[in-house]
């Protein structure tokens, strides 16, 4: 059964329909032969080796992204646990300050009541 066209005549461009079997073993001999090659020239143990170092390289990337992410976090704990005490210092100051400010005073109103 031939291929047709548009106008129902024959197309000459159009494969037959049923497949070639000779076409088909021809392909079949080619990756055959395409896959022993690969095979001798060693791309199997290339690409198992390829493989392997990129599996290392991942994990050290890995590890190393965890070791900073780590220390990232310390670093923001360490800081947080060192505010903390920031507003307990400010309020010390403002005490000390007043205390200074009051002894200020109370020295001025006495320099004040001795000298007529």
């Amino acid at each position: 059964m031939k291929q047709e066209d548009a106008k129902g005549e024959p197309s000459p461009c159009m494969p037959p329909s049923k497949p070639n079997a000779e076409l088909l073993a021809a392909i079949k001999d080619v990756v055959a032969k395409f896959k022993a090659s690969l095979d001798e020239s060693g791309l199997d143990q290339d690409v198992r080796l390829m493989s392997n170092q990129l599996r290392n390289t991942w994990q050290q990337l890995r590890t190393g992204v965890d070791r900073g992410l780590r220390a990232v976090k310390q670093s923001a704990e360490d800081s947080l646990a060192h505010a903390s005490f920031g507003p307990v210092n400010e309020q010390l100051g403002r005490l000390l300050e007043k205390a200074a400010d009051d002894e200020n005073r109370t020295a001025s109103r006495q320099q004040l009541r001795i000298s007529p």
